[in-house]
């Protein structure tokens, strides 16, 4: 756990073409940031890398066009860049275990249930942050940093033909394993009763109902009156979040929070019971 992550970051510290921390130097060169127009993020399913260049240089472009190459498929996994990276690495978990972690490590359990994702944040664990050997690494890039795996991404003021064609000559060299890994695909399971789960964190200084699956959203909605009782509830107290997940985010309400609210935690708590009163069954409290 946590490999997909740490290739990320490694990514940065050194490929063939740009040792150590040669593509962020070229990037800066170019007047561009490190973080703001160069950067990547892991989730659970794909590692994503973002390259912003100014594209009324060739040149630029075609430097940028390189570095997407050497992510591809030359990242060299230097022993040294390994070891520094870990503290780099455990402190992005450090940071990351606040109250909202700490709720997420709960409810994803549940929200995942009967699927990998439930144990599997990409940040990953501190002792395979510590310990994984570079072998490891190495096997993981090999397996999934693959053609049939991978999508290159074109936007700007630039010939799109030029771009394509360019690509094409520096990817082409990117051959398949011939014995490449089965990827499986994860499924999170929807046929099991309707589950809900109420958490509290001493830390955590907002209210959120969370509600995901077609099945749940449509018994809750109902109850409050729909989107528009849902923020009257909200309004009335004082949640500072309340995100409705379908199939996709339908209704997304922020609003100010209110120290001066006590009654939230006992309205959350007797919405939760109509819902588990109207559900019966279907319904089980965690």
């Amino acid at each position: 756990r946590g490999l997909a992550h740490f290739v990320e970051h490694m990514a940065f510290n050194g490929t063939t073409n740009f040792p150590k921390h040669a593509i962020i130097e070229t990037i800066e060169q170019f007047g561009m940031k490190f973080g703001a127009d160069l950067n990547a993020y892991t989730s659970f399913d794909q590692t994503v890398y973002q390259l912003k260049v100014p594209t009324d240089d060739a040149k630029h472009v075609a430097k940028a066009f390189d570095i997407l190459r050497d992510w591809a498929g030359n990242v060299t996994f230097d022993a040294k860049e390994i070891e520094a990276e870990r503290g780099v690495v455990l402190e992005e978990w450090r940071l990351s275990q606040g109250a909202q972690m700490r709720l997420a490590e709960k409810q994803l359990p549940l929200h995942l249930k009967g699927s990998k994702y439930a144990e599997r944040l990409p940040i990953g664990l501190p002792d395979i942050i510590k310990t994984a050997p570079r072998e490891a690494f190495l096997r993981f890039y090999k397996d999934w940093y693959r053609p049939d795996l991978m999508a290159v991404i074109v936007v700007g003021d630039l010939d799109l033909d030029q771009a394509e064609a360019e690509l094409k000559t520096r990817f082409a060299s990117l051959a398949a394993p011939a014995k490449a890994r089965p990827r499986a695909i994860e499924r999170v399971p929807l046929d099991h009763e309707t589950l809900v789960s109420r958490l509290s964190d001493k830390e955590m200084p907002v209210s959120a109902i969370t509600v995901s699956d077609n099945t749940a959203a449509n018994l809750l909605l109902p109850l409050v009156g729909g989107p528009a009782g849902l923020t009257a509830f909200v309004r009335k107290h004082g949640d500072a979040v309340t995100r409705f997940d379908r199939d996709e985010p339908s209704l997304n309400t922020n609003l100010p929070d209110d120290p001066r609210d006590t009654t939230t935690p006992k309205a959350m708590a007797a919405l939760m019971k109509t819902i588990g009163e109207r559900a019966g069954k279907r319904i089980t409290c965690v």
